[in-house]
């Protein structure tokens, strides 16, 4: 039995020595060079999956989703440098300029309003079970009226206070999450094989939706975009004056395209700041749907 554990703690070591070597070979191979994407990338750790084995090992509707949620930090044709390589049991993260916007390390947090009765509201309200004479319990009453108004004042103050606070950060941790980067997380059914976990293997597997022209042997790669060009979303309907709305479009390039809405609602939910603004496009009236400055969808109305 002492043998069986022996071998089995020796055999587990080997693995991981041998996995440790294979992530050393592929930091040193790309970390530090530059590659050019084919494909807009969320604002986000979350960045990229690709489920390697299936059919379609990109999902180019949860990918959609995704850059809705997050913003675009590096838009398709950008050159950017490979700032990371994780190499895990079953999984390959491949970091580009940061690595992503992580909202648990990255996240400016939140603050919360200030709720709970004070020690004086408690006692009003156990001298007023206790008092027995009529006319001091209306008066103490009373005071506990103005004490909870007071209160309740106070409490919507903090209310309105936290959430101004809270947007600011939520538009500050957004602008942040713009400027760092996505990743590509390259997930495979079991563990990662070892032809995957070599710059070959690496560029093989990526090479739909990453350029890597410059890159040693890179070139051999880089044809295979023609051959196997990555899943893209349908083109939106083009306006009288050229293309027209897609969804993802940022607020600023949804101005530079419409010019300014001529009215708009909006309001918080939760940590997503939504509004429906009313636009012109030529002679028609179009209503657009923008989450956290991003344009999620967009119709035309009477």
């Amino acid at each position: 039995m002492k043998t069986f554990l022996f071998l089995l703690v020796a055999a587990s070591a080997m693995a991981n020595d041998a996995q440790d070597a294979r992530e050393r070979a592929l930091r040193q191979f790309f970390e530090g060079r530059s590659v050019t994407v084919f494909l807009d990338m969320p604002a986000s750790s979350k960045g990229v999956d690709l489920a390697i084995g299936q059919r379609e090992p990109l999902d180019a509707g949860k990918h959609a989703r995704r850059l809705v949620e997050t913003g675009i930090a590096v838009r398709e044709g950008t050159k950017i440098a490979i700032t990371r390589i994780n190499l895990k049991d079953d999984l390959i993260e491949f970091h580009l300029g940061g690595g992503g916007f992580n909202a648990i390390w990255n996240s400016s947090g939140t603050v919360s309003p200030s709720y709970g009765k004070s020690e004086r509201e408690k006692q009003l309200e156990k001298d007023i079970k206790r008092e027995d004479d009529p006319r001091r319990k209306r008066d103490l009453q009373r005071e506990l009226d103005r004490v909870r108004e007071h209160r309740q004042r106070e409490e919507e103050r903090s209310r309105a206070e936290a959430d101004e606070i809270n947007a600011a950060r939520r538009e500050r941790d957004q602008d942040k999450a713009l400027g760092m980067g996505s990743r590509f997380n390259v997930r495979f059914e079991g563990n990662v094989p070892a032809g995957a976990a070599t710059p070959q293997g690496l560029m093989e597997i990526l090479a739909p939706w990453v350029d890597f022209a410059g890159l040693p042997g890179g070139e051999v790669y880089a044809r295979r975009r023609v051959e196997r060009p990555a899943p893209a979303p349908a083109p939106a309907p083009e306006g009288p004056d050229g293309p027209g709305l897609r969804a993802g479009m940022s607020r600023s390039e949804v101005a530079g395209l419409l010019g300014p809405a001529e009215h708009e609602e909006s309001r918080n939910e939760g940590d997503l700041h939504k509004a429906i603004a009313i636009f012109r496009d030529g002679g028609r009236k179009m209503e657009l749907t923008f989450v956290n400055g991003v344009l999620v969808q967009f119709k035309e109305v009477r």
